[in-house]
């Protein structure tokens, strides 16, 4: 049975130190409290930012801060963070979003009841401002087979909302550090290999979101990782051909749309799913 679980973070120089707090609150103030939350501070952090964490670390003697001199990305910084985890159970958490209360409860008892499962994740609430100000939510897959063939097109979890088994995770190389969608990377790669998953369909994380954010995500950068995930996924047998390509057309076209439509449509396109009543 387990009782107890790591939070895993990492933080770097341009976070929102408000979010921060929030963030950090909001895994505080679980049902079930953790007893072991990893900070790792990728790069050299603004004196705002270092004094607030410097306050967590002195007033819950649970938070570890894990310096580093130089920023190394997320997937290099989440690797470091994970060694020091000390419960097999880690919880992922990015600094600017906040989590449901019962998050890691519900999580927690989806791992007691069935021993077999590698990463657990959840649904989310896309918000703007306040909490308050829900805009969408994002459903996913919950069952291992439906994971599965998702994961053949799509990231098949929201990586700040999952929880999962750290010895997994180091099995399976842990994230990738030279390219962007390391999340995505890393949770194929587990499923492709038969490790079984679940999504609770609540929305136990609100996620954070604006039109910069969604314009930084379709990035060109962004938008060749994706692909550059999917085409390992090809060579690899865990997708077809077809799948590939219907990657490559999503993506592609995404940027494209994003690049050439006016703020307000595509604001319209973005948030144009299953509206949670407040």
């Amino acid at each position: 049975m387990y009782h107890s679980y790591s939070v895993l973070m990492s933080v770097y120089v341009k976070e929102n130190p408000y979010y921060l707090k929030q963030s950090i609150d909001s895994m505080l103030n679980q049902t079930i409290q953790t007893n072991d939350f990893v900070i790792v501070e990728d790069g050299i952090l603004t004196k705002k930012l270092q004094m607030i964490l410097d306050k967590y670390a002195d007033d819950y003697p649970f938070i570890h801060l894990i310096k580093r001199n130089e920023n190394s990305g997320l997937g290099a910084a989440l690797n470091v963070g994970i060694k020091y985890c000390k419960n097999e159970l880690v919880a992922r958490m990015d600094s600017d979003d906040i989590s449901h209360k019962l998050r890691c409860e519900k999580q927690l008892r989806e791992f007691n009841i069935d021993n077999n499962l590698g990463i657990v994740g959840t649904d989310i609430a896309r918000f703007s401002g306040e909490i308050d100000n829900i805009l969408s939510i994002k459903r996913m897959p919950q069952t291992c087979m439906d994971i599965y063939q998702f994961g053949k097109q799509r990231n098949p979890f929201n990586h700040p909302s999952v929880m999962f088994k750290k010895s997994i995770i180091i099995e399976n190389g842990g994230y990738p550090e030279s390219i962007r969608g390391e999340d995505f990377a890393l949770f194929t790669k587990m499923i492709s290999r038969g490790i079984k998953g679940k999504n609770i369909g609540e929305p136990l994380l609100y996620y954070r979101t604006d039109y910069n954010q969604f314009i930084r995500r379709t990035s060109w950068d962004d938008t060749k990782a994706v692909i550059k995930v999917a085409h390992r996924n090809r060579k690899e047998r865990y997708c077809s051909l077809w799948d590939f390509i219907k990657v490559v057309v999503r993506q592609v076209g995404s940027y494209i749309v994003t690049r050439n439509l006016g703020g307000g449509i595509i604001q319209t396109l973005l948030f144009a799913q299953v509206k949670i009543r407040a």
